[in-house]
């Protein structure tokens, strides 16, 4: 997905704010914010890639 570095920053704050340390929050998607994501993933029931799909954008912009 093409997301701006806004909604970057704003994914990074909700997965620390969630308690799925993303490491720096700086709007750049590395290793550990990946390891968040698919963390996020398995504990939302999502399809866990580990990289930012329609449904994980929805559950961590709007849960």
């Amino acid at each position: 997905m093409r997301l701006s570095v806004a909604t970057r920053l704003l994914i990074e704050n909700r997965l620390c704010s969630s308690g799925f340390d993303p490491g720096r929050i700086d709007g750049v998607f590395d290793d550990k914010t990946r390891k968040a994501i698919k963390k996020y993933q398995i504990n939302r029931g999502l399809n866990q890639t580990g990289y930012i799909d329609p449904a994980t954008v929805c559950a961590l912009l709007l849960g």
